[in-house]
């Protein structure tokens, strides 16, 4: 993840076979992670949902999102380090810094995994973001109050154990919904459409949150996208350039879906 006046925070995690396919990174996560990093697009949207969501509850709460099928916890880190270097450059960024809470999810076996990834990368980076942001300042003649030394990673990231379309306890606040789905290869096999829609379907609210789901276009076939139509979802391929040039030009290979309920 770039930052104009910093070299960068790069994000490390550790494979794991052993724990399943989820336990290593795939190349539909690393262009989902790097849109993520490196695309205007994602944050201009990004921050519309978050002003309509701040507009609905008059507050400076943070968007809510959940990412599927997590395997290893990258995407998940990947989020929240993009949305964090965004906010901090902010010249009216919000108190409530990064302004993001995400729930990791996936099968017990990977929880480990994805809880060693979330804690050893935003350990090392938060910090070091605040510090490139208050520095700045220092150097500035903003407004903005300096960024908090106190980080509370368990509420800006934390894994849990979902199996799709199953019960669950997230420990959830008052019934808020997300505002933000993410997945990135979760859709591969046949037997899995059903479960992914389930789990799409319990936590979408109607004209309300966004899923952003990676998919490898040869793998993914498409009754999945006819049985989204069915459940009354709508979706949309984001454009391959948004991708970037790595994989903006594999639109054959990987795409990007935008889908929401109607």
């Amino acid at each position: 993840v770039e930052d104009s006046s910093s070299p960068g925070y790069p994000v490390y995690l550790t494979e794991d076979w052993d724990s399943g396919i989820g336990g290593g990174l795939w190349t539909t996560g690393l262009a989902l992670g790097r849109y993520f990093a490196t695309s205007s697009h994602f944050l201009e949207e990004f921050r519309l949902l978050r002003a309509r969501k701040q507009e609905k509850h008059r507050n400076e709460t943070s968007v809510r999102v959940l990412e599927l099928g997590s395997g290893n916890g990258f995407l998940g880190v990947c989020l929240v380090t993009a949305v964090a270097v965004a906010e901090a450059n902010e010249t009216n960024r919000k108190a409530n810094w990064p302004g993001i809470e995400v729930v990791v999810t996936d099968t017990a076996e990977h929880l480990s995994l994805m809880r060693a990834t979330i804690e050893s990368n935003l350990n090392r980076i938060l910090p070091q973001i605040q510090q490139c942001a208050n520095k700045r300042k220092s150097h500035t003649k903003d407004n903005c109050p300096p960024l908090s030394e106190e980080i509370m990673i368990e509420k800006i990231a934390r894994a849990e154990e979902y199996l799709w379309g199953e019960d669950y306890d997230f420990g959830e606040k008052n019934g808020e919904p997300f505002d933000l789905i993410i997945g990135s290869d979760v859709a591969y096999r046949d037997y899995l459409h059903d479960p992914l829609i389930a789990a799409l379907d319990e936590f979408c609210e109607p004209q309300h949150t966004v899923a952003l789901i990676g998919v490898t276009m040869n793998d993914t076939k498409p009754i999945f996208f006819e049985k989204l139509q069915q459940r009354g979802f709508r979706f949309e391929k984001l454009a391959d350039h948004l991708l970037g040039d790595e994989f903006g030009t594999s639109s054959r290979q990987f795409g990007v879906f935008a889908i929401s309920k109607r």
